[in-house]
């Protein structure tokens, strides 16, 4: 991957999320300004029971003004941490499971090269069993909750389940799953 030229940068926000201006040369020569914010990578996990069930969270999404956004379990990667050893300690943390089975990786992605550092870990954790309740930031409020896999790809198909994260990895999950009847 070749990098930008970028020839200043200035940070315009600080917070939760941190937004830097940036001028950047081009090849041609010309300077352009771009806003990038920037946000710490996260996993996303795919989390299904022997009994044919994914886990999911029910949580307030003040971006979209939604009080009850339904996801998979996901959450940010802490600096120098492994990836699948976030996805593990974020399902712990938000559902309370926990699997002796290896991950799956389902890949990562990029929600907006254009103008977000964010890049977005998948994994699939089979044979989870909830060991333990939620244990949740002081600032998070979630709900826990599961459903059979026939109706989650149902509420992905019909936009009930509508974050990137959760659409991405459940659908690179299917060919990992077993669907109930």
């Amino acid at each position: 991957m070749k990098k930008l030229d970028i020839t200043e940068r200035e940070r315009i926000s600080e917070g939760f999320l941190k937004v830097d201006r940036l001028a950047i040369k081009l090849p041609k020569g010309n300077v352009i300004f771009r806003e990038v914010l920037q946000k710490k990578d996260v996993v996303a996990i795919v989390a299904t029971n022997a009994k044919g069930e994914i886990y999911l969270t029910k949580q307030p999404r003040a971006g979209v003004n939604d009080l009850e956004s339904i996801e998979i379990p996901a959450g940010i990667v802490e600096a120098g941490e492994d990836f699948e050893v976030a996805a593990k300690r974020e399902l712990l943390e938000e559902t309370g499971c926990s699997t002796d089975s290896p991950l799956v990786s389902l890949g990562a992605f990029t929600s907006d090269p254009a103008c977000c550092t964010s890049i977005t870990h998948l994994f699939l954790a089979q044979n989870v069993e909830k060991i333990c309740e939620p244990n949740l930031d002081a600032d998070e409020f979630l709900i826990p909750l599961k459903e059979k896999i026939n109706t989650v790809i149902d509420w992905v198909d019909n936009g009930v389940i509508w974050d990137a994260n959760s659409i991405i990895a459940i659908e690179r999950a299917k060919k990992y799953i077993a669907f109930s009847k």
